[in-house]
C-alpha cells in the first residue's frame, strides 16, 4: 500500500467517524424533542385527569345533597288521605258505551295461513 492510499484510507475513516458523530447527535436531538413533546402531553393529560376527578367528586357531592334533600322532603310531607271515589250517576242506555273486554292474543287465535282470506279454504 502506497502512502497516498494510506492517506486516502485515513481520510475516509475520519469522514465516516464524523458522519457517525453527526448522525448520533441528530438522533439524540430527535429523542430529546420526542421526550419533551411526550412530557408536555403527559402533563396536559394529568391536568385533565385532575379536572375530571374534581368534577366527578363535585357530581358525587351534588347527588348526595340532592338525595338527602329528596329524602327530607319525603319525610316532612304529611301523608295525604285517600280521596274517596264517587260513582258516576247512572246513565240512560242510549248514553252508555258498549264495553268490549280485551281478548288475549294467543297463538291459537292467530291465523297462520299466509294467503289472503279470500283464498283460504
Amino acid at each position: 500500500m502506497t502512502a497516498a492510499q494510506a492517506r486516502e484510507r485515513e481520510r475516509k475513516l475520519i469522514a465516516r467517524k464524523e458522519r457517525n458523530r453527526a448522525s448520533a447527535a441528530a438522533h439524540r436531538e430527535r429523542k430529546n424533542a420526542t421526550i419533551d413533546e411526550l412530557t408536555i402531553q403527559v402533563n396536559k393529560l394529568q391536568e385533565e385527569n385532575r379536572r375530571l376527578q374534581a368534577l366527578a367528586e363535585e357530581n358525587r357531592q351534588l347527588r348526595a345533597a340532592l338525595a338527602a334533600q329528596a329524602s327530607s322532603v319525603e319525610v316532612e310531607a304529611p301523608p295525604q288521605p285517600p280521596v274517596p271515589q264517587q260513582r258516576a250517576p247512572l246513565q240512560q242506555p242510549s248514553q252508555m258505551l258498549l264495553q268490549i273486554p280485551l281478548v288475549p292474543n294467543h297463538v291459537a287465535c292467530q291465523n297462520t295461513n299466509p294467503l289472503p282470506a279470500v283464498y283460504a279454504f
